[in-house]
Formats: structure tokens, C-alpha cells, sequence
């Protein structure tokens, strides 16, 4: 019984398999389309990457061999040539390396609302990349650079608030900082520069904001905050030699010893 109706159940579907043999191989065939299509679009993006970063490559050390014939060794590769590469391989991550390469350089350039514009492009052609962060710097440092002062304030503190992880979280509170001091908005500087010496930031930043810190305090000594009393004794000794120190007040009698 067991074999007769596995017999029949292998005769059901040869049956099916001729009445529905042209369905079966158009399915297949679209099958293995899909699957070498998709193989082509993956080397066809992983040959445009090569070539994209290859020629990036290139540039820079065409830009090494005429500094060493005729400027300084390490000169930076043009703006110019940058934007070319950016547009030429568009879609590449290379691209997108270059667009923020092109945007440090035009800022060396001097060229800073163009320099702005290609930070803010290359934040939306990468939204989710490592450099966004250090693109929206950038993009507060041009307006800082263009005197656009509000403008840069609050690009600073997005910085600060969005990317409050990323190390340039950091700068961008110490260029705020500079700006809120040279507006007189003293207290609002001395805030910032104790966040970041505070903050957990090491090295060269923590100490310049310490130091910066300082400099404000010689300069506004109203700032500077009073000794708080934590205890009970700290509160006796400190009552004790003010009473040493301090002069009686007009018209109160004196004690005799």
C-alpha cells in the first residue's frame, strides 16, 4: 500500500511538472537572472569603488611629485580637483571622501560659504558616515569665519548637543565658548570651558580650557565662586577666624579680656 501510493504521488507530480513545465522554467530562468544580475551590480560597484579610490590615490601623489619639483612636500591636492573627482565618481564612497577633502580645502583656500556648501553636501550624501560630525563642525566654523556669529553659535551648540559623544563635541564648546567671552557673556563662557576641562576630556583640550578658564577668572573675578562649608567644623574654624580677622563693627562695644 505504502509503495503504490508513493507511486502514485511521484506519477501526480511528473503530471503537474508537463502541465505546468513552461510556468516552472520561466520561474527558474527569471531565478538565475535576478541572481547574475545581481552579481554583475556587486562587481560593477566594487570595480567603480577601485577605480574611484584609485584615483583619488593618484591625485595626492601627483600632488607629492610637483611639490617636490616646484613647492613644499605635502602640498594638499586643489579644491578643483577634488570636485572632479567627487562628480566624476558620484556614488562611491570615495566620492564622498573627496567632497569633504574639497570642503577642508576650499576652507584653506579661504573660500568659506563654498567650503560650507560642500560640508553640508557631503552630510547629505552620508548621512549615517563616521565624518558627519566633523562635516557640521565644519559647517559652524565657516559661518564662525564669515563673522555670521549667531549663525555660528548655534551651529556650534548643535554640534555639542547632537554629537555629544563624538570627540569634536568637545571643540565646538570651546568655540562657543570664545565667542560667548568676546560678546561679554562671561558667565555663560566660564560654564562651557568647566564643562570640557571637567567632561572627561583628555589631553591638549581638557588643559586649554583649563587654562582658558583661568584667563577668565583674572579678568572677571566677580566669577569666582565661594569656598562652600561641608561640615560643622570646616563651619567653626571658618566663624572663629573671622572673628579674628574681621573688625568690630562701628558702634559695638568692645569685649575686654
Amino acid at each position: 500500500m505504502a509503495e503504490s501510493k508513493e507511486s502514485t504521488l511521484q506519477l501526480d507530480a511528473l503530471a503537474w511538472f508537463e502541465l505546468n513545465k513552461r510556468r516552472v522554467l520561466a520561474v527558474l530562468g527569471l531565478l538565475i537572472f535576478v541572481v547574475l544580475a545581481v552579481m554583475v551590480w556587486r562587481w560593477n560597484a566594487a570595480r567603480a569603488e577601485a577605480d574611484a579610490s584609485h584615483a583619488l590615490l593618484r591625485a595626492y601623489l601627483s600632488s607629492q611629485g610637483s611639490a617636490g619639483e616646484s613647492g613644499p612636500a605635502g602640498s594638499a591636492v586643489g579644491s578643483d580637483v577634488l570636485l572632479k573627482l567627487a562628480g566624476t565618481h558620484s556614488g562611491t564612497r570615495a566620492s564622498t571622501r573627496a567632497m569633504l577633502l574639497a570642503a577642508g580645502q576650499l576652507f584653506a583656500e579661504g573660500k568659506y560659504a563654498d567650503a560650507r556648501t560642500r560640508y553640508e553636501a557631503y552630510a547629505q550624501q552620508d548621512p549615517n558616515g563616521t565624518f558627519v560630525p566633523a562635516a557640521m563642525y565644519g559647517v559652524a566654523v565657516c559661518l564662525d569665519a564669515m563673522d555670521k556669529t549667531a549663525e555660528a553659535l548655534e551651529a556650534y551648540q548643535k554640534v555639542a548637543t547632537q554629537y555629544a559623544s563624538d570627540p569634536v563635541a568637545a571643540r565646538a564648546r570651546m568655540a562657543r565658548a570664545r565667542l560667548l567671552e568676546a560678546q561679554g557673556k562671561a558667565s555663560d563662557a566660564l560654564a562651557l570651558y568647566e564643562e570640557v576641562s571637567k567632561g572627561g576630556t583628555m589631553g591638549a583640550m581638557s588643559q586649554q580650557a583649563a587654562m582658558r578658564r583661568e584667563q577668565l577668572l583674572q579678568k572677571h573675578p566677580e566669577l569666582v565662586k565661594p569656598a562652600v562649608v561641608t561640615n560643622a567644623a570646616e563651619a567653626a574654624t571658618l566663624t572663629n577666624a573671622i572673628k579674628v580677622i574681621a573688625p568690630p563693627a562701628p558702634g559695638a562695644p568692645s569685649k575686654k579680656p
